[in-house]
């Protein structure tokens, strides 16, 4: 079970850097048609999901979840999904919408890729998105039948659904997606590079220093550090990764109940979504929609991020003082160092000026 597992990891970093070449390869030489650039990114997304997040839990002898043959057969299947659409992709591509024929075989795949999609939203996000997208999937289909005459439409075809959803760039293929494989890719590949060079743990190395020493420091810190991760992360999870395992405990060892530390940091790292420049993904998506520059998003979402932030640390303050928690002893307190690692800010500084030049 540890060689497979070990295989199976292996397999999955495999995949990732495959998909991480793919994107920067059409980054720097040219984005394909959009009906062959979406299928591939989604295809390499769902395989790294089923294998990253298996359906049964199974770890090594590190600690690490691995997938088995469920998984790996999910994974095959959105390979072969993707292939059919690279295999046709001069039919797909030419053909006019709810005009030429629909194939027995679109249908096959059209519903593997839906599936294969609400499977992997499952696995990574939970039951909730999968269930609120299979509601409007069955109102697609129940329409006539609806006892609301307000909300009552005459339904759809199941080959119309398969046309729309699947073999054209406004269904499954859509913005979303699109803003996945143009932008938010980037910006993931960017923050984990950066992360893993250091940056993550200069950022809480910064905060530790500027609020170690205050009432309540420890918390203050979470804050803080989740406020300058969430500038090159744009996701909570990372958030709580790179900074909750060092300041939860931190803040546990200087009189904050357990509870409201992993409070505060649940908080703090939710809060790295809307704080400029890297968002989350809705950002991008809300640029996309509105057809503006996302520029603009970063400029609209600087107060309101600000302002989050401030009133955290004010809520931490007043505990601490209600309390009366003590500050970080100095020997716990890191050494910053910042001259030597000031070249981790010099990608963040020139991402900044890319955006803003558009």
């Amino acid at each position: 079970m540890q060689r497979s597992g070990r295989r199976i990891i292996l397999v999955t970093s495999v995949v990732a850097i495959l998909w991480s070449i793919f994107q920067l390869y059409t980054a720097g030489v040219g984005f394909f048609h959009v009906m062959v650039q979406r299928p591939i990114h989604l295809g390499f997304a769902l395989v790294v999901s089923f294998l990253t997040y298996p359906l049964l839990t199974r770890r090594t002898s590190e600690g690490k979840p691995v997938g088995g043959s469920m998984d790996i057969i999910f994974g095959l299947a959105a390979i072969a999904a993707t292939t059919y659409m690279l295999v046709d992709q001069q039919r797909i591509i030419k053909r006019i919408i709810f005009v030429d024929p629909i194939e027995i075989a679109d249908i096959i795949v059209g519903f593997t890729f839906i599936i294969l999609s609400l499977e992997a939203g499952r696995r990574t996000l939970g039951l909730t998105l999968p269930l609120v997208a299979l509601c409007f999937l069955a109102y697609l289909f129940l329409g006539p039948y609806f006892p609301i005459d307000a909300l009552a439409h005459s339904g759809i075809s199941l080959v119309r659904f398969i046309d729309l959803q699947i073999l054209t760039p406004q269904g499954l293929f859509g913005i979303p997606i699109g803003v996945s494989t143009d932008t938010v890719f980037y910006f993931l590949l960017f923050a984990a590079f950066l992360e893993e060079s250091g940056g993550g743990k200069l950022f809480t190395d910064v905060a530790f220093k500027l609020t170690g020493r205050m009432k309540g420091g420890s918390a203050k810190t979470s804050v803080v550090a989740s406020s300058l991760m969430g500038t090159i992360s744009g996701s909570a999870v990372a958030n709580v990764v790179v900074d909750g395992t060092f300041t939860i405990a931190m803040m546990k060892r200087t009189g904050f109940r357990g509870d409201f530390a992993g409070a505060v940091e649940a908080v703090s790292s939710t809060g790295g979504q809307i704080m400029p420049p890297v968002m989350g993904a809705g950002a991008f998506v809300m640029a996309a929609i509105l057809g503006v520059p996302y520029w603009d998003i970063v400029k609209a979402a600087i107060i309101p991020a600000v302002a989050y932030y401030l009133a955290l640390f004010v809520m931490v303050d007043r505990k601490a003082k209600k309390d009366g928690l003590t500050a970080i002893p100095w020997s716990e307190l890191p050494k910053l160092e910042i001259s030597q690692r000031i070249h981790l800010l010099l990608p963040l500084a020139v991402l900044v000026y890319l955006i803003y030049i558009g």
